[in-house]
């Protein structure tokens, strides 16, 4: 209800992924959580402005995403329903450790194995996992596999200009 949408469509349930069926405790009772999806952590997801953070630089102008209007750079994700934390989705960084293949935060695969996706141009894409990594929930920090579902990912999360 203190979101900036919320005084133009205040009814809850258009706020809720018809596929996400957990309940959240809340002041009076348990409800369906309003919120599944993060944005990635570099646009502002939990990256502080002018904080650079595991080698994470903060876009805060869209001129500092490579080609905008190329379809690549990832938004906002829909995340695992067990995962759902601080807003931000984020994954390991292979620059510092090319072996790293974990998964920080899970995203989500409740649709069919599939995970929605929008990107800075505007247009959304439904990705299917191509591995089983994020098919179940284990923790932070889980492991990857063998498929291409990680380095999709960080592709579409990455396509920043130099740092500042």
């Amino acid at each position: 209800m203190g979101g900036m949408l919320y005084p133009y469509n205040k009814s809850d349930m258009i706020y809720v992924c018809p596929s996400d069926t957990l309940m959240v405790p809340t002041n009076k009772a348990a409800a369906l959580r309003t919120r599944t999806y993060s944005v990635d952590f570099a646009l502002g997801g939990g990256n502080p402005e002018g904080n650079v953070q595991d080698e994470v630089y903060p876009l805060l102008k869209d001129t500092q995403i490579i080609n905008p209007g190329t379809a690549k750079k990832i938004v906002f994700i829909d995340e695992n329903e067990y995962d759902v934390t601080g807003g931000d989705l984020c994954h390991s960084r292979r620059k510092r450790d090319p072996e790293q293949n974990l998964w920080w935060n899970l995203p989500g695969s409740r649709h069919n194995k599939d995970c929605p996706f929008s990107f800075a141009d505007g247009h959304v894409e439904l990705w299917l996992w191509h591995g089983t990594a994020v098919l179940t929930f284990v923790g932070g920090n889980q492991p990857g596999d063998n498929s291409d579902d990680l380095s999709r990912v960080e592709v579409g999360t990455v396509l920043a200009n130099s740092p500042p």
